[in-house]
């Protein structure tokens, strides 16, 4: 009642009508229908941007796309057999002729493209050990014959494989899986071939000009291959021999055997023999 007697209306809210009672769902209902539609039009805004995403992709030049490059073969190319095939390392190109520059010609060039040599010392100084030291070598290692080193005042020191092109680089090759191709293996007639290919012989010292030590084949073999000579002299032979005036141990299987890869660092691996056919 108010001051005059008459009866006291309290305000309506949440806009009921007179006699009637406010709905306490209806806040709980707008606000959930506020979430659904903040929703779909959260929705919508990732489908157009997705749309215009693909749409972009569609007008793009072909001279905006970039390609990936494809694998190159890792291999010294033989110009007259293919037993002179090797897998290496593949190095950048460099700008001047440092070490480990791929020269083809006068220029340098990617060394997984074709190439005739390899700068393996900037100076002048090409001795054996030069390049024992480019292809990870030490002075066990006997290396093929037809490894060419030569000088000049652009180049400095270069290396390369004669009658062959090479497609790989040669650094650090020789203790890698690879380095059997730079071994001297030989066929039955003396010629140089690639030791991963069956064959008669292969070289396994050779005496340093100049040098008075002794020769000690069975001992060479026994640190060539880092096995005893007791664990080798049931497969094979050592013979000293004379090749290009220089003393040199060679090693032969016996019986109707051939080797069918180096015997470089050997260890505990059984003798890689192979019975001819």
């Amino acid at each position: 009642m108010n001051e005059r007697g008459r009866p006291h209306h309290s305000k309506l809210t949440d806009n009921a009508r007179p006699g009637e009672q406010p709905h306490p769902e209806r806040p709980q209902r707008d606000f959930a229908r506020a979430q659904q539609l903040a929703a779909v039009a959260a929705a919508v805004i990732a489908a157009l941007t997705l749309a215009l995403g693909v749409y972009t992709q569609l007008i793009r030049t072909p001279g905006d796309i970039t390609p990936s490059p494809s694998p190159t073969p890792h291999a010294i190319r033989s110009a007259t057999s293919s037993t002179n095939s090797v897998r290496g390392e593949v190095r950048e190109a460099t700008d001047a002729f440092s070490v480990g520059s791929c020269v083809q010609g006068a220029t340098t060039v990617p060394c997984d493209a074709s190439h005739d040599r390899e700068v393996i010392s900037a100076g002048t100084d090409c001795t054996r050990d030069t390049l024992l030291d480019y292809l990870g070598g030490s002075a066990v290692d006997v290396l093929r014959p037809d490894l060419v080193v030569s000088t000049s005042q652009t180049h400095g020191c270069t290396v390369g494989l004669s009658g062959a092109t090479l497609s790989s680089s040669l650094k650090q090759m020789l203790p890698t899986s690879s380095g059997a191709a730079l071994r001297w293996c030989r066929a039955d007639n003396g010629a140089t071939m690639q030791c991963t290919f069956p064959h008669g012989t292969e070289v396994v010292h050779q005496r340093r000009p100049g040098s008075t030590e002794e020769l000690n084949c069975p001992g060479r073999l026994a640190r060539y291959t880092e096995k005893t000579w007791p664990e080798l002299s049931d497969s094979v032979r050592v013979d000293a021999e004379r090749i290009n005036n220089v003393d040199s141990c060679v090693v032969h299987p016996l019986g109707d055997n051939l080797f069918t890869n180096t015997l470089r660092g050997l260890r505990r691996s059984q003798i890689p023999l192979a019975g001819r056919t």
